[in-house]
């Protein structure tokens, strides 16, 4: 039971335990088997019928909001596609454009958390790694961190709901590309009973918790405080994200105060420290030089660890071994919420800050491009032979 993986634990997190209520225990026992059931009922459907790759043809050329469905999609598909292209009936769009309208306005400062926070705490998260390492090449850090930087590109578009945004295209590509991972590793020796569904609603809540909890506790580190009004309307507008991305409405927090108690939760009682995600985030570290300073990479490097440091705290970092430099370290406390307190002043290059925005998500856009071709978000069709075994890849079970 997942509730007694979860006492078992309860008290060795450093910063203290964090006690978790009958409610959260519950609550995480009922989603260790749970994935999206209906992004899962279609991808289970196109491989029975060995449609993936034919679909993922259909799929490859789909980009916008506004594009039409391609021709010759399975009516299921259609149908699935079609549901998710509309923002829910719930939504308040007032709370929305707000949201929308800062996090434009502070797209790089939440982009690069986002990237961070997610990329460093999920690798110390081994329910989720355990599906990661058998869908991903871990060995290419630059084309992970791409991929990931898809979506992360439309989440902070000027209107990512637009027709001319690419947000909503890229949400439902993310959840059948997950579903198509479940559906493999379940044909597998995925074990189960360790680890419930893959990439489950446990693994859904985590990395939601950290995009969205990023923006508060992070953005102060840039020269950005938010009022209580741009929280709750950032919350609402993840919670909006949560639900088209196949999350239960009744898990996503509604409250601040719940979204960061929820995380504490799953931080100290999932992760774990292990050589492996210490290699797995220098990895990414390295990627983040090279992307930033080209064949500079071994000059920039011990700036971007201190940058890095400084972005996800000192107990993440020292959890995965990043160095330390102390004047390196104080530097960069200094320089950046400077820097980005001069952006936001005075703008970038005389460009209101959305517009510089949108000419640095392009370049980031190109860059993907030139680096790695397809930057697509298909659904996988083969599985990365698990260490040991070497196994081919036999069809999933079909779900009762």
């Amino acid at each position: 039971m997942v509730i007694n993986q979860f006492r078992n634990v309860m008290t060795s997190a450093e910063a203290g335990p964090v006690v978790p209520t009958p409610a959260d225990l519950a609550l995480l026992d009922r989603l260790m088997n749970v994935g999206d059931p209906d992004s899962d009922a279609v991808v289970d459907d196109l491989f029975a019928h060995g449609q993936v790759e034919r679909v993922n043809a259909l799929l490859h050329d789909w980009k916008a909001n506004g594009q039409p469905l391609p021709d010759g999609l399975p009516d299921k598909v259609a149908a699935f596609l079609t549901a998710g292209l509309v923002v829910p009936a719930w939504a308040d769009q007032a709370a929305i454009s707000r949201a929308q309208r800062f996090e434009q306005e502070h797209a790089i400062e939440e982009g690069i958390t986002a990237a961070l926070h997610t990329t460093i705490g999920r690798v110390r998260m081994p329910m989720e790694m355990s599906a990661i390492d058998r869908a991903v090449d871990l060995n290419d850090a630059e084309l992970f961190a791409g991929k990931a930087a898809q979506l992360l590109v439309g989440f902070y578009q000027a209107e990512p709901f637009g027709p001319s945004g690419q947000l909503l295209v890229d949400i439902l590509k993310t959840r059948m590309m997950h579903s198509a991972v479940r559906y493999l590793l379940r044909a597998d020796d995925w074990d189960h009973a360790r680890w419930g569904t893959p990439i489950n609603q446990i693994t859904f809540l985590q990395n939601w918790t950290m995009f969205t909890n990023a923006a508060y506790d992070t953005l102060p580190k840039f020269g950005t405080t938010m009022t209580p009004q741009e929280q709750a309307d950032h919350l609402h507008l993840w919670r909006v994200y949560g639900a088209m991305l196949g999350m239960p409405l009744d898990i996503l927090p509604t409250t601040v105060a719940d979204s960061l108690h929820i995380a504490a939760v799953l931080k100290q009682h999932l992760s774990e420290d292990s050589a492996k995600a210490n290699a797995q985030s220098q990895q990414a570290i390295d990627a983040v030089a090279k992307i930033v300073s080209g064949p500079a990479a071994p000059v920039t490097r011990p700036f971007v660890t201190a940058f890095v440091r400084y972005i996800i705290g000192d107990e993440e970092a020292d959890h995965i071994h990043l160095a330390r430099d102390p004047l390196l370290d104080s530097s960069v406390k200094v320089a950046v919420p400077a820097a980005f307190t001069t952006i936001n002043t005075v703008g970038a290059s005389g460009l209101p800050r959305g517009g510089f925005n949108d000419i640095l998500f392009t370049l980031v856009q190109r860059w993907l491009e030139r680096e790695h071709g397809d930057v697509d978000l298909p659904m996988n069709t083969s599985l990365i032979p698990a260490p040991n075994t070497g196994h081919p890849t036999t069809p999933a079970p079909a779900r009762t």
